[in-house]
């Protein structure tokens, strides 16, 4: 009895803060981190789940549903057991970034002017030109565009119920903005080897003479120390390890699902401005730690046997965080609604943040509204679809597309996201039982 006591009173005083949003959403208070995308299925669906994420993800997105699992039913056992959930989105610029340094184009330009030098080779002007091309289009497709990652690694269990329920999370979470300057110097520092090693490879027939990318004794000067273009960012690192608590109750004349999901978090705070040629970026000397704790809380409730509503917020406490470059995080909390429907095989998904989310790094502003679709083709296989618009600006729209299936207790969920300037992927294996 004592137990039932104390469990009420909790769930009184999220239902009181739940309630309070409305107050929040005056506020005029921003976040500074999205609200994420941590598995497969939810990024399949655009990132969807307050009202629509099942036993495997519903402590990333709304711990309440845990405790109405018979409204909107899968096949076969409820409990969940995912490992690994891998999902990771980046930005076109980001990547571009990241060849940059993974392709080490400024050692290969280095060592294909030294091998011309060598011998002033047709081919070895040859290999210099596609270098020097390959680093002036990276360049180009870096200048001053967001350079954007959001990714998670993670295990989840879930245990739901008809009135009760709950779930278990342990995995990291980085979330890095940032901005490319590239200077026009050094793209037309770039197109002189790409014009001047052309005229020489083709004996003149193309390209153009650039006797000023060579010293007085006719060697090819080495660019790579002349140029000057960075990369600018910002961003965060959450490893962190919670549970989530369900309940169902009759309020107001209603039924209403409460739930909490505490965390510990360890948090760390990243920044870098470094020369994009400097033998790679490290963010090791920017870094600034953080131990915090934290909750997660929502709300929903059912209309029939066909509609949930939820609401949900992210991080309730705000934490204001730095960088050892001076530069500040400012976590807010992350309020998001959802609507999901079912008729029969098919499930259709809305969600929308009520509040916009403030850049982590030099990035956009996100405001996300995503619509998702599930459909059970069969009684062991799933096929997913959907569309996420950002609000607050001209990048972040997403199509999606994923599928999963169960063999006996073994699940399998894949996904992929296309955006005009990003993309995502997700992959995530895990049992029934």
């Amino acid at each position: 009895m004592g137990y039932q006591y104390y469990f009420w009173h909790a769930y009184k005083l999220i239902l009181v803060t739940v309630c309070g949003m409305g107050i929040m959403l005056h506020s005029g208070t921003a976040s500074a981190v999205s609200y994420g995308v941590y598995d497969a299925r939810s990024m399949a669906m655009a990132g969807t789940g307050v009202a629509s994420a099942n036993s495997a993800n519903a402590i990333f997105f709304n711990p309440s549903l845990y405790a109405i699992y018979d409204v909107i039913k899968e096949e076969g056992d409820n409990q969940r057991f995912h490992f690994p959930l891998l999902a990771l989105r980046a930005s076109d610029a980001a990547e571009s970034l990241a060849d940059i340094q993974d392709d080490d184009l400024d050692a290969r330009l280095t060592n294909t002017i030294n091998a011309f030098n060598a011998a002033a080779t047709s081919a070895n002007a040859s290999a210099v030109t596609g270098v020097a091309r390959d680093f002036e289009e990276a360049l180009r497709d870096i200048a001053n565009e967001d350079l954007v990652a959001d990714g998670f690694a993670g295990l989840a269990i879930g245990v739901p119920g008809k009135w009760e329920g709950g779930g278990f999370f342990v995995g990291s979470r980085l979330v890095g903005g940032g901005v490319g300057d590239i200077t026009n110097e050094d793209v037309s520092l770039l197109n002189a080897y790409v014009e001047g090693l052309t005229f020489i490879a083709t004996g003149g027939s193309q390209g153009s003479p650039q006797p000023q990318i060579f010293d007085t004794a006719g060697n090819l000067v080495d660019p790579v120390s002349q140029l000057t273009s960075t990369a600018r960012a910002r961003g965060i690192v959450f490893s962190e390890v919670g549970v989530a608590m369900s309940k169902e109750f009759k309020l107001f004349g209603r039924y209403i699902a409460l739930g909490i999901a505490p965390k510990f978090s360890y948090i760390s705070v990243f920044e870098y401005n470094e020369n994009i040629t400097a033998n790679g970026i490290s963010i090791g000397d920017s870094r600034e730690d953080y131990d915090r704790l934290n909750l997660d809380v929502g709300a929903t409730t059912k209309i029939g046997d066909t509609y949930r509503i939820g609401l949900a917020v992210k991080n309730l406490v705000p934490l204001d965080l730095g960088s050892e470059l001076g530069g500040k995080v400012k976590l807010r909390p992350q309020v998001r609604a959802g609507l999901a429907w079912q008729a029969g095989e098919l499930l259709v998904a809305l969600d929308l943040d009520l509040l916009p989310n403030e850049p982590v790094g030099f990035e956009e502003k996100t405001q996300e509204l995503a619509l998702g679709v599930e459909w059970s083709v069969r009684e062991w296989a799933w096929l997913r679809g959907g569309y996420r618009l950002n609000l607050e600006g001209d990048t972040g729209d997403l199509v999606s597309l994923g599928a999963g299936t169960v063999y006996k207790r073994f699940l399998f969920d894949v996904a992929y996201g296309l955006g005009s300037d990003d993309q995502a992927a997700a992959i995530q294996l895990g049992m029934a039982f």
